[in-house]
């Protein structure tokens, strides 16, 4: 306004300038005015504004001096402050002339109010144009020194002194400072200041006076004189303190202006030292008893000038005759005290003392002599002067500090690096206990400036010190921080790399919490050490990645010792400054550190008996190696008649003694005793902190790494898990939760907070749930252990399925998740099987908890396969968890297989060495399925890097099953394409696999090392070569067989005592097993004579043929055989002396010499073989041997002899043959032993084989046999049976027709009088059944079943009999038997007589002994129950079946078994017992060969029909499912009529159940057939829907609501051919026609409301809405709404009533009028509820409409709701 109207400035200083104007606050308007008067711009009213005020002047002078001057009380700094521009432009020199009266006057009434704003005033005005000085003068100066600073007014005083401190240092001349310093001091002299408290404020002010450079030394001529003369009369401490601070203060002034060499006032200025210097040699000669006046001249007066002026001093003429003495008497008192230090600190010499030192040092120059030696005197001094602690410890003064720390500076600076230096500058900063803020400032000041000298040696002698002062906790004194001391060091000057190695060296003490400020914080401290090093021009960049492994060792020595807490939180605090600096390069190798400090196998063989001895203090020992002594003693002595009374004294003694005390002394060998358990506990102790504190390192390095960037600690989230989990928790096990479980707990908690993108209401249940299934249970509070894992597991894994379906987490939060999982997967999901009521009419009555957990967990990895590219996802472990997985859970090896190889694929050329060795290890796996998925994600991986792979080459060789030939060929095929090659290491490295846990494995190990030695042999290895790998390969085959054959028996001491850890050993025989497969593979190489005699001494001498496992004996015998069979023509002569001397040694009568007599002959036998024909005797004499060796008593060397026979029957001549024949039929029929007669009868077999089967007719075999089973002989018969026995075994489907002829005498010996011969006919039963054909099988059953008729007991037993042993038939021959065998037999399981029965039940049984299902083995007693129970047992059965997790294919016996039981369940009444019976008929075809299953369709099928027309929809839908699937596994052509049966029930007049469950079971068919199969029947479908026939329309409507769910997204093509036909069925004039139509049209909403299935939906529900029929628009409007409700996201799991509301809400809410009406109709409520309601449902429509703006676009979705408004009118609607 001023500025746009100048011409208002007059009228408003009128105004404001009037004599009523009394306000002091009009002086701020009048300031304001007056400043934009004069800032107005000329030309643009300045001058007039100028000249205005001008005129005003004198008003406004008025207004000061009645106003502000002349005010009764004190008025405020704005007021006055705001004139000074007035004061300065109008008044300026004039200020004395016209306020001089005022002030004077108003001092004299009213000092209080005036003196601040005379202040105040006088600051305003401009010191470059007024002359203060004479202001003072002329005003202030006699009144402020006479009368107002001695005031008895406390407010008077300091405001007095105030001014007098701003007026004394104004005069710039030397006569005016002359003249001001007689004006301050003549009070001073005159004594006028009676007060102590005045005369110190003086002497204070008199400090405080320098005059500006022109009149310094002016002031200081009089100001000292006066201050000497004061000296004399001072007395009391405070006064004394002041007086000489100043005169030491004005003394310096006189010096430094002296040694300037100015000769203005030199002679004044001389004058004044001289007397000062007189003064002063009398006061530091004053006594102890003046000691305080002493102290004042040395320290105060003397010292602090000469300290200031340093070496300025040197040459000065009046310096040397007036200071000089003064300096030379503090030296000397100085040498006197350094002879006596303590002494003198006890009486008060070491101030003056400490002076001397001081300024000895500091003002002379280094070649003094005078100072060396006092420079020698102190340091090398032991009781130093000044380092020795005793003597500063008792300095407690502000001016001893601040001495000791000038002597600590020149000594440092004299180059002295004593350590006590530092430490006495450490207790002057942290622990001197009057320290003030002078000290710490000084501290601060002497540290800065011995940094500026050499920071680093200044660090080097000071960070001991520090560091125990900062691990102590103890702060700075007198206000001062560590931050300032330190600052203050790291300060000083000194090249960069010096630089970088001393803040390397500080990193530490920057980071304790005492430095900090930040003791006890968890989250990341106050960066000192990164202020530190920006101070001093260093990047804390550069230095984390130039010096990071020195700073990370810092870090690593200091959490050495964890009981230092203050150095581990240091350390610590140091990493979180490293990670927050270089981010995830800098956490990625402290991980690396943190993960090489964790030893797992440290920590697992840290025991609970090794943790009660840590936890044991050290002078105590856990286990008393006496007590057991002492007590044997003590019973010694009680058997040696020891009497109670005797008893009761020792008893008594022993009291007394320690009652007192007293310890018995150990005699010498207790002693020993005693020492060696603390030793062995001593060291057990040390093992444990070890591997805890290392344990501890680790996690505290995990954490510092997530505390110093939360962003950096998801980066690393996947090095985390590995070190936190897989290391530390599950790699220490037990230990590490015991050790350091607390510790874990925070980390894993610290990490949850860091897995980005997982939801936070997760995180914590996540870590919790994790500590808790991985063995930390005791550590995770009790308020996360109320929730049991179950519910736990199905929680999170629920809310993880559905957020990663639409959004996958990113890497940070999948690495947090993944550990969860993979324990879940190991462990199997956690849960129990929960039935739920028919009532609720859902598809699974019963719910599996844990398989729902698993499969979620397949659902979420699946998820995220697609992320394999990024190399922060946990790939490797990604692999494992799904082969894991796959291994573990069948039913989900498909989403596994799919989501594995999906992950191998998107790692393609992104993958590193652990994903491919993961996969690789994968191909170890038990099971062929497993290694096929793993064999088809290698197809991504790049395997050119390896030379072979071990893994890889197992495949490679095929054994005959065609999973495993697939497999074969698909390793086959990545070996050539990778290049890999096969080499002798390989062969080397295959031989460990031999051990391998897996059957599969170990057989395809053997095969693959002779597969390994014949391309060896294939690629030409020179022959030499190729010898010494075959050795090479022999040898380490047998020595893993020596390795692997252990004793079973445990160790013992040699006191007796068993070994810990050698009981309950485990036989390694299945490794000793593949081990003879791998010789038995690798024998056709043996080609030297060496090679086979080593072999062959292997078996024999080594007893292998002889070992305790039947198994390996057979398998080694098998190889031994193989190479003589190979190798024996060429080695015959060299293995024949072997053999045969054995055989010709002793028999020792025991198991292992029959078994190795066994192999040996079998040797021999192969080896005969290889005799040339022409040497008949030789042939002839092994023939004898071996019949000879028929009588040994042990079957598995008949069985051997029998083996060897054939060959060599055929080379000897026909007499000998005819009587080798007769003697063993005699042997066989008339023998007196058992042994005899088995002998024989194996013997004859062997013969018979090698002749032929001409044989049998030739020498009347068959017919002696027959007689001999008819005859009365029972030795005769059971020799005949063994005879038709073993002939069956040997000559096997040949000897079918004569086994025909057997089978009605074997039907009679069944029920033999004679129990050897009933035995003996069972097993010839088993071993014919065997061994005959599918022919054969025909032609036995039916007189076996002819024989279940028949009335006599005994019949009927035997064919029981006879159809049991059919259990042994071959697995062909016995599938094609069982659906005939078990349902006769079954039958007879009622009959009345009880021997039948039993018999029955034994074939059972045997049926249940050959089932190689080993999930249906343990089910057989359950099976059988329930076969001979039906009603009561069944359910029972069916519910073990459903339970059972199966794992391997279910074989033909197993389904001889079940199935029974299965149509028992289908048939009863129950539906709960049909729809499971149906359910396992599901799973049964998936898991089932579909040629053993195809024999039971024609029973089954009609079954599972039934069920389908069952009137509970879970029933029908679960036969539905079970028919699928038998038809998707066996195929449709098994089934050729069942899509027209069903197809023509929907057609029928049937009840709605029955086209309910028909349509039901037709999806599900067609989904088991195929899409072209659909394709093909659609079009009929579509046109029945429009028939004429309501129950036809109905049915065909009703299939269409099971097609979308059925099909899944493959039925999307077919929406629009469906479609239409819906919503015409909506307006049927049929109630159940509508009502199903509009069940399909909400099954095809909720099935394709994502994606493509909006665009092909919403068209034809919009089109629908304008149909004529108002059904169909009205049923229209309701499928949009559930369309657009699922796009939103609204619709789902919730309510149908929720549901419902939520679609009223969406329509009502268009038109907010209309709502309010509803609103006001329906309110019943209280007002409060319908605002409250209100509110919330306008929050959902908004929410609904922005989703569903988003997800339709912005045009189609303004089209919907322009539909649904017309809709709003509809008239049918209204």
């Amino acid at each position: 306004m001023l500025r746009e109207c100048p011409s208002v400035i007059g009228p408003m200083l009128s105004i404001l300038t009037t004599e009523t104007t009394n306000n002091e606050f009009a002086a701020v308007l009048i300031g304001n005015i007056v400043s934009c008067a004069v800032r107005l711009a000329p030309g643009k009213g300045r001058e007039e504004a100028v000249a205005t005020v001008e005129k005003f002047k004198e008003a406004i002078v008025g207004f000061v001096d009645r106003v502000l001057i002349g005010s009764k009380t004190i008025v405020s700094y704005s007021s006055v402050v705001d004139l000074g521009e007035f004061l300065r432009t109008f008044v300026g020199g004039e200020f004395v002339g016209l306020f001089k009266a005022s002030i004077a006057k108003m001092l004299l009434r009213s000092p209080e109010t005036v003196l601040p704003t005379c202040l105040w005033l006088l600051e305003s005005l401009d010191a470059q144009t007024v002359d203060l000085s004479a202001i003072y003068l002329d005003v202030f100066a006699d009144t402020l020194a006479s009368n107002l600073i001695k005031s008895s007014n406390a407010s008077v005083r300091k405001n007095a002194a105030n001014l007098f401190g701003f007026l004394a240092n104004t005069p710039t001349s030397a006569e005016a400072a002359s003249k001001a310093a007689e004006i301050a001091t003549k009070p001073l002299t005159l004594g006028r200041y009676a007060q102590p408290e005045q005369r110190t404020e003086m002497y204070k002010l008199l400090g405080g006076v320098h005059a500006g450079p022109g009149g310094g030394w002016a002031s200081a001529a009089v100001i000292v004189p006066a201050l000497v003369k004061m000296t004399g009369k001072e007395t009391i401490e405070q006064p004394v303190c002041a007086l000489f601070t100043a005169l030491g203060v004005h003394f310096g002034h006189l010096v430094e202006h002296l040694a300037g060499g100015s000769e203005e006032g030199k002679a004044e200025c001389i004058e004044a030292v001289k007397l000062f210097s007189e003064a002063a040699k009398k006061g530091l000669a004053l006594p102890d008893r003046s000691s305080t006046l002493r102290h004042a001249w040395a320290a105060d007066a003397v010292g602090e000038a000469l300290w200031k002026a340093g070496e300025a001093l040197d040459g000065q003429a009046w310096a040397a005759e007036h200071i000089a003495p003064l300096v030379a008497a503090l030296t000397a008192t100085a040498e006197k005290v350094a002879a006596n230090p303590l002494a003198a600190s006890g009486g008060s010499g070491t101030l003056d003392a400490h002076v001397g030192l001081a300024l000895t040092l500091h003002a002379q120059s280094s070649s003094s002599a005078d100072s060396d030696r006092l420079f020698s005197l102190v340091t090398d001094a032991e009781k130093s002067l000044v380092l020795w602690d005793k003597v500063f410890h008792k300095s407690t003064g502000v001016r001893e500090a601040l001495w000791l720390l000038r002597c600590a500076q020149v000594l440092y600076q004299r180059g002295s690096n004593d350590k006590r230096l530092g430490e006495l500058l450490m207790w002057v900063v942290c622990r001197m206990p009057e320290a003030s803020r002078r000290v710490a400032h000084g501290a601060l000041d002497t540290l800065t400036a011995m940094a500026a000298a050499d920071a680093a040696r200044l660090w080097k002698l000071l960070e001991r010190s520090v560091v125990a002062e900062l691990a102590a906790g103890r702060q700075p004194v007198g206000g001062s921080s560590w931050r300032d001391v330190l600052a203050a060091i790291a300060g000083g000057h000194c090249e960069q790399h010096a630089k970088q190695t001393l803040l390397v060296s500080m990193a530490l003490a920057a980071h304790y919490p005492a430095a900090t400020g930040e003791a006890g914080s968890l989250g990341r401290q106050s960066g000192l050490w990164i202020s530190l090093a920006q101070r001093v021009g260093v990047d804390p960049a550069d230095m984390c990645y130039e010096r990071l492994d020195e700073l990370l060792q810092v870090a690593r020595q200091a959490m050495a010792d964890d009981t230092k807490t203050a150095d581990v939180t240091a350390a610590s605090a140091l990493v979180r400054d490293l990670v927050f600096i270089g981010g995830e390069s800098v956490a990625q190798r402290v991980l690396e550190i943190a993960h090489d400090e964790v030893d797992p196998a440290a920590l697992k063989a840290v025991t609970d008996e090794d943790i009660a001895v840590w936890q044991t203090p050290a002078d105590q020992l856990h286990t008393d190696p006496l007590a057991t002594k002492g007590a044997a003693a003590t019973a010694s002595k009680n058997v040696r008649g020891k009497t109670s009374d005797d008893v009761w004294a020792e008893e008594l003694r022993q009291e007394l003694a320690r009652k007192k005390n007293e310890a018995r002394k150990l005699t010498r060998e207790e002693q020993e005793l005693v020492d060696r358990q603390r030793a062995a506990e001593a060291a057990t102790r040390m093992r444990v902190e070890q591997a805890r504190a290392a344990l501890s390192r680790a996690l505290a390095l995990a954490r510092a790494v997530l505390e110093g960037s939360a962003a950096v600690g998801g980066a690393c989230m996947l090095q985390l898990v590995r070190l936190v989990v897989e290391r530390a928790m599950l790699g220490g096990g037990a230990a590490a939760a015991r050790l350091a479980g607390r510790e874990v707990l925070t980390t894993v908690a610290g990490m949850a907070e860091c897995a980005e993108g997982l939801e936070p209401g997760l995180r914590q249940p996540l870590a919790m749930g994790l500590l808790r299934v991985r063995g930390f249970a005791d550590v995770v509070p009790l308020a996360w252990q109320q929730e049991s894992v179950e519910d736990l597991a199905s929680r999170v894994y629920f809310r993880l399925r559905v957020a990663c379906d639409t959004a996958p987490l990113p890497a940070a939060g999948f690495n947090f998740v993944l550990p969860f999982m993979q324990a879940t997967a190991e462990a199997g999901g956690w849960g129990r099987r929960v039935r739920r009521g028919v009532e609720e009419h859902d598809e699974y009555a019963q719910m599996d908890h844990a398989a729902e957990q698993l499969t979620m967990v397949v659902d979420v990895l699946g998820f995220h396969a697609h992320f394999g590219g990024d190399s922060a996802m946990p790939r490797k472990e990604m692999v494992d968890l799904l082969v894991l997985l796959m291994a573990t859970q069948p039913t989900l090896l498909t989403a596994c297989r799919r989501s594995l190889v999906r992950l191998a694929e998107e790692m393609e050329g992104a993958d590193t060495a652990l994903e491919r060795d993961a996969l690789l290890a994968g191909l170890l796996q038990p099971d062929s399925a497993v290694r096929s998925a793993c064999l088809a994600a290698l197809d991504f991986a790049d395997l050119t890097e390896l030379d072979y792979s071990t893994a890889l080459w197992i495949n490679v060789g095929g054994s005959g099953a065609p999973a495993l030939d697939d497999n074969a060929a698909a390793a086959r095929l990545l070996w050539t394409e990778n290049g890999l090659e096969v080499l002798p290491a390989l062969v080397s490295d295959l031989v460990p696999h031999l051990a391998s846990d897996a059957a599969e494995i170990r057989d395809a190990a053997a095969r693959a090392i002779a597969l390994a030695v014949q391309q060896l042999e294939a690629d030409d290895l020179p022959a030499a070569e190729m010898e010494a790998v075959v050795d090479d390969t022999l040898e380490q085959l047998l020595s893993a067989y020596r390795r692997w054959h252990i004793s079973l028996e445990p160790d013992y001491d040699a006191y007796g005592i068993v070994v810990p850890g050698t009981q309950n050993r485990q036989d390694t025989a299945d490794a000793r097993v593949a081990v003879a497969a791998a010789l038995a593979h690798l024998a056709p190489y043996l080609a030297s004579a060496a090679q086979m005699q080593r072999l062959v001494a292997f078996l024999v001498r080594e007893r292998v043929l002889g070992e305790r496992s039947e198994a390996v004996r057979t398998r080694m015998l098998d190889a031994g055989a193989q190479a003589v069979a190979s190798h024996g023509g060429a080695q015959a002569a060299a293995l024949l002396p072997e053999l045969e001397g054995f055989l010709s040694a002793p028999d020792e009568g025991s198991f292992a010499h029959d078994c190795i007599r066994e192999g040996v002959v079998v040797l021999l036998g192969r080896l005969a073989q290889h005799l040339p024909a022409s040497d008949g005797k030789r042939v002839a004499a092994a023939v004898d041997r071996l019949v000879d060796a028929l009588n040994t008593p042990a079957e598995s060397v008949q069985r051997a002899v029998s083996e060897c026979l054939p060959p060599l029957a055929r080379l000897i001549d026909d007499e000998k043959q005819h009587a080798v024949v007769e003697l063993l039929v005699q042997r066989t029929l008339e023998g007196q032993s058992y042994a005899a007669r088995r002998g024989g009868a194996y013997g004859l077999a062997g013969v018979v084989k090698g002749l032929g089967l001409a044989a049998l007719k030739r020498y009347g075999v068959v017919d002696r046999l027959r007689a001999a089973c008819e005859g009365s002989s029972p030795h005769a018969r059971q020799g005949a049976l063994f005879a038709v026995e073993t002939l069956a075994a040997a000559l096997g489907r040949l000897f079918e027709p004569y086994v025909i002829q057997f089978v009605p005498l074997l039907l009679a010996l069944f029920g033999d009088p004679n129990a050897d011969v009933r035995a003996a006919a069972l097993d010839t039963a088993r071993v014919v059944m065997a061994h005959i054909s599918g022919h054969g099988v025909k032609l036995v059953l039916p007189a076996a079943l002819t024989g279940l008729d028949d009335d006599r007991w005994r019949t009927k037993k035997g064919s029981v009999e006879m159809l049991g042993a059919m259990a042994f038939c071959a697995p062909k021959q016995l599938s094609l038997a069982l659906p005939a065998i078990v349902p006769r037999i079954v039958t007879v399981l009622a009959d009345s007589h009880g021997q039948v029965a039993a018999a029955a039940r034994g074939a059972l049984l045997r049926f249940g002994d050959v089932i190689h299902n080993p999930e249906i083995q343990v089910l057989v007693p359950t099976l059988l129950a329930a076969l001979d129970d039906p009603a009561g047992r069944t359910d029972a059965a069916l519910v073990r079946l459903l339970h059972t997790p199966f794992v391997h294919y279910i074989d033909a016996a197993s389904l001889a078994l079940v199935v029974p039981v299965l149509q028992r369940g289908m048939r009863s009444r129950a539906a709960s017992t049909k729809r499971t019976a149906a359910q396992i008929m599901g799973a049964m075809a998936t898991l089932t060969e579909p040629a053993d299953l195809a024999p039971y369709l024609g029973e089954l099928v009609p079954l599972v029909r039934g069920v389908l027309v069952d009137p509970v929809p879970e029933a029908r839908a679960t036969a539905a499912k079970a028919l699928g699937a038998l038809v998707q596994r066996l195929g449709e052509a098994r089934f050729p009529s069942l899509v027209a049966d069903l197809v023509r029930v929907l057609k029928s007049d049937a009840s709605g159940v029955d086209r309910a469950g028909a349509a039901q079971g037709l999806s599900e068919v067609l989904a088991g057939i195929g899409l072209t199969r659909l394709e093909g029947l659609l079009a009929e479908v579509v046109a029945n829907c429009r028939s004429a026939q309501p129950a036809v329309r109905e049915g065909f409507v009703l299939l269409l609501i099971y097609l979308p769910t059925t099909f899944g997204d493959a039925f999307q093509p077919f929406l629009p051919r469906v479609v239409p036909p819906v919503l015409q069925a909506l307006a049927d004039d049929v109630e159940v026609v509508r009502s199903a139509a509009l069940r399909a049209g909400r099954i095809l909403v909720a099935s394709f409301a994502g994606g493509e299935g909006v665009d092909l939906l919403l068209p034809a529900l919009l089109g629908a809405m304008h149909d004529a029929a108002w059904r169909i628009r009205h049923s229209a409007v309701d499928l949009l709404g559930e369309l657009l409700l699922r796009v939103a996201g609204v619709s789902g799991k919730q309510a149908e009533r929720d549901r419902e509301a939520a679609r009223a809400l969406f329509f009502a809410k268009q038109t907010p009028d209309e709502g309010e009406e509803a609103e006001v109709a329906a309110g019943e409520t209280e007002p409060a509820e319908e605002d409250e309601e209100a509110l919330e449902d306008a929050a959902i429509a908004g929410n609904l409409r922005e989703i569903l703006s988003d997800k339709l676009g912005s045009d189609r979705y303004c089209g919907v709701l322009a539909a649904l408004y017309v809709a709003r009118s509809d008239v049918a609607a209204m």
